[in-house]
């Protein structure tokens, strides 16, 4: 599944600048900084806010019964996050942490019923269809798609454009076993054994201390 930024997806442009505006509307109290590694709010809290990352990045995760991290999102600048339900559900189901320095606003029921009041309902149901989608998309790949497949597609979509002679593209960042784990949700031996078992294919390549490179286009493709 690919990640969708509200400021980079074509289809939802309009929602980058109603998101910029409704920021510029709250009261200064209501934006806050966060440090790197901060918690902007926990698994078990109230559902009576959401949240717009005005600048950094944002990680929502879930974490397991036995302690294990499973990441949801990376939040970029522009987006909304934390408001998927005001209503059934009354208690976070994930986590939300600044994985880099960022400001960000939060805003409670009486706002945004009063700005639905005004001229942006259409807006916020756009907002909130395109979140549900993202999820469906997200839950769809978990269901139905084998680990080596979630596996070689997220390789894929995390690639850089630069293409060498064999075929391959070097990850553009360096992602440990356990991390990768963490966001195609599973386990990090796993990762460990589809990762082996696609070198030897010569689907993959990497060495200890180097980035991932992942083979694209009609050769990866065979390889499935």
């Amino acid at each position: 599944m690919t990640d969708l930024y509200l400021a980079e997806h074509r289809q939802c442009g309009a929602l980058t600048a109603l998101v910029r505006d409704l920021a510029q509307r709250l009261p200064q109290a209501q934006v806050r900084k966060v440090a790197k590694g901060g918690q902007i709010y926990r698994m078990g809290e109230a559902t009576d806010h959401f949240y717009l990352l005005l600048e950094g990045r944002v990680r929502t995760s879930i974490v397991g019964n036995g302690g294990q991290e499973f990441i949801l999102k990376d939040v970029g600048p522009g987006e909304a996050f934390g408001e998927l339900c005001f209503c059934e559900v009354r208690a976070r189901q994930e986590q939300a942490v600044a994985i880099a320095p960022s400001r960000v606003a939060r805003i409670g029921l009486p706002e945004l019923a009063a700005f639905a009041d005004g001229e942006g309902l259409w807006q916020l149901v756009e907002m909130f269809t395109h979140r549900l989608a993202d999820l469906e998309l997200q839950l769809q790949e978990i269901s139905t798609s084998p680990v080596r497949e979630r596996l070689l597609h997220f390789l894929q979509r995390q690639a850089t454009p630069a293409v060498d002679a064999e075929g391959f593209a070097r990850l553009a960042g360096a992602y440990t076993h356990q991390e990768i784990a963490s966001r195609i949700f599973t386990t990090r031996e796993q990762v460990s054994a589809h990762l082996a078992a696609l070198r030897r294919q010569g689907l993959v390549r990497y060495t200890r201390g180097q980035p991932i490179a992942v083979r694209l286009g009609d050769a990866a493709d065979a390889g499935r």
